[in-house]
């Protein structure tokens, strides 16, 4: 028997990547993922450390690229524990760590620190969601226990 949270939970993140990717190629498109996470370039630009008046072709720079990837990756770990991709980003954008000076999982994927993020993402296993839900919106304990 399908369990219907069970179905928002599972993140096809190569499908995800693949849409978001110019055609034929092999590039993130920040334009695709900008609209997909309600991104504006010049913040692109600022959270991978690129400047685009100083690199050419900087939608290809591998910083950008880089840091979208790994955002993605992320999102879609965090999209396992919680209900689906829209908390997920919402997480990314707006948790914060105090462990990690209070900065967001996008300020810290954003300083090249997702590997932590992997690392925590990892430990809150799928039976330990609640718990997971819980410590990362203070809102859901007030809804999860009324």
């Amino acid at each position: 028997m399908n369990n219907p949270t069970q179905a928002h939970q599972i993140v096809d993140l190569d499908f995800l990547i693949n849409k978001l990717r110019y055609a034929g190629r092999s590039e993130i498109s920040p334009e695709r993922f900008g609209h997909a996470f309600d991104y504006d370039l010049f913040a692109l630009e600022r959270l991978a450390h690129v400047d685009q008046l100083h690199i050419k072709d900087w939608r290809m720079s591998p910083p950008l690229q880089n840091f979208m990837e790994n955002a993605l990756k992320v999102m879609g770990s965090a999209a396992l524990l919680l209900t689906d991709m829209d908390e997920a980003k919402t997480w990314f954008k707006h948790y914060r760590f105090a462990e990690f000076g209070d900065k967001t999982p996008e300020q810290l994927v954003s300083d090249g620190q997702h590997a932590v993020l992997f690392k925590k993402l990892s430990v809150s296993a799928p039976s330990n969601r609640q718990r997971f839900i819980e410590q990362t919106n203070p809102q859901a304990t007030a809804t999860a226990h009324p």
